[in-house]
């Protein structure tokens, strides 16, 4: 689709990927009848099943007596479990290339290398059918359902849907757009849907203009994709807003993700200015999805300015950044990245890695990246910027659970503000570097022990045509 936007919007259905699993337990079999005095053997549960139970496995024979008990019968089919939600596996990776005024989308190999370099493309169109991206446009948190690329575009205040499913010669199609209620007035920062029918979108500005709840932002809104965005219900969280010596603090939900079939919200808990002393305890809250209601509420003490995550399923840990107020000195001492244990009752924080153990310098609080592997399921990485956005970052691995730090070479020597959010695929750490005039995605090797620090191989710029650097980079 290159040439930006000024296509026909797709209406080809995709095949929807199951965001409810269902487990259901089997009945136990029948008892098995031992002839002569042997005893009977119960029969063993039905395994779990997407869709409910399974039939029970026969029963055992009898244990001692005369004989060999039967086999018991089979054990009745299993009732339906509850849904859970989960996330769909990704389709592909995708680059998101910004100069905040205009912005590219380029999908990626997942080996290495570009494989459309303008998917999408923000610029002046004639199908006003279609609309314009702006300059500011993320990725979800996590891949959703459906298999379509899933841009959010924060200042304009939509959703934009993209089958990246070539037809007939054309890469990527425009599926759908979708408003946010409240639009650019309420910054919209997340999207989790969970059905055709049903997203939860993270709305980060309150909206001190609004006629309604509909509008007013700094929440969670419920909305219908399938209804051009049709508002549903919103979920409030002034209740969570933390307290700062400024004054009053706003909840400003953050980013969002699926975890342990919850939501989970980053509460980022900024005073309407964002003033230095206007930052509050940053906190998470879990959603849970079959009532709208919050779960769950996990403080962040001390630490300030909190928005990326990043989830580990077989450990259930969750990784949170925090990146500080924006006060030098000061700043790095309210910077970390939290390590919250979902699987605990209740979900609780388990411990902070403190910036002090990177490098003195206050964390990047818009990304953290966990690289769960069996070789290495305790690896994640995270990178420092300067207070005063005058030095380069740096990028650096970690130790989630022992906080052993060690940066990963070669340091970034770009301008400040330059590295972006990087993404995992196998055993390669794609890292976008937004260089003035040199744009480009480094590759760095993971194939060595996690003692061993990431080695850079290749880089490739992502964007041919405009050169427009490289923000971040995700699964869909």
């Amino acid at each position: 689709m290159a040439g930006g936007l000024a296509v026909a919007c797709d209406d080809t259905a995709r095949t929807a990927q199951p965001v409810f699993l269902t487990a259901g337990t089997g009945g136990g079999g029948g008892l098995g009848g031992g002839p002569v005095g042997g005893a009977a053997g119960a029969g063993t549960g039905g395994v779990v099943a997407a869709t409910g139970g399974s039939v029970g496995a026969a029963g055992t024979g009898g244990w001692t007596g005369s004989g060999a008990g039967r086999g018991g019968a089979a054990g009745a089919a299993g009732a339906a479990g509850t849904p859970i939600v989960a996330p769909p596996a990704p389709v592909g990776l995708v680059s998101v290339n910004s100069d905040y005024s205009t912005t590219s989308v380029s999908l990626l190999n997942p080996a290495g290398g570009v494989l459309v370099p303008d998917c999408v493309v923000s610029s002046p169109v004639q199908d006003t059918s279609t609309l314009t991206l702006s300059g500011d446009v993320v990725l979800p948190s996590q891949p959703q359902r459906g298999g379509y690329l899933v841009l959010i575009d924060r200042s304009n205040g939509w959703l934009t849907l993209v089958n990246t499913t070539p037809s007939a010669g054309v890469p990527c199609v425009v599926h759908a757009e979708i408003p946010i209620p409240g639009g650019d007035k309420v910054n919209p920062h997340d999207v989790v849907i969970v059905s055709d029918n049903r997203a939860y979108v993270t709305r980060y500005n309150a909206n001190p203009t609004a006629s309604s709840p509909q509008l007013a932002g700094n929440d969670v809104v419920v909305i219908d994709p399938s209804n051009n965005g049709a508002f549903i219900s919103r979920i409030s969280l002034d209740g969570y807003a933390s307290t700062a010596a400024g004054g009053p603090v706003l909840a400003r939900p953050d980013r969002a993700l699926i975890a342990d079939g919850l939501i989970v919200v980053s509460l980022n808990q900024a005073s309407a200015t964002f003033a230095p002393d206007g930052y509050g305890d940053g906190a998470v809250v879990l959603i849970d999805p079959a009532t709208n209601a919050v779960a769950a509420s996990i403080p962040l003490p001390g630490l300030y300015n909190c928005e990326g995550m990043d989830y580990i399923a077989s450990s259930h840990r969750l990784l949170v950044a925090c990146g500080g107020g924006y006060a030098p000195p000061i700043q790095p001492l309210q910077s970390g990245i939290a390590v919250i244990d979902l699987g605990a009752t209740p979900p609780r924080l388990d411990h902070v890695i403190s910036s002090i153990a990177f490098d003195g310098r206050p964390l990047d609080f818009g990304w953290v990246l966990a690289d769960a592997t069996p070789s290495s399921p305790t690896r994640a990485f995270a990178a420092t910027r300067d207070p005063r956005f005058t030095g380069p970052d740096a990028l650096f691995q970690f130790d989630l659970e022992f906080g052993a730090v060690a940066p990963v070479a070669p340091v970034a020597t770009g301008p400040a503000s330059a590295l972006g959010t990087p993404a995992v695929s196998d055993l390669t750490l794609f890292v976008p570097e937004a260089i003035a005039g040199a744009p480009k995605i480094q590759l760095f090797d993971l194939t060595a022990p996690v003692t061993v620090s990431p080695q850079p191989i290749s880089a490739f710029n992502p964007d041919r045509g405009g050169s427009l650097p490289p923000r971040q980079i995700g699964w869909y």
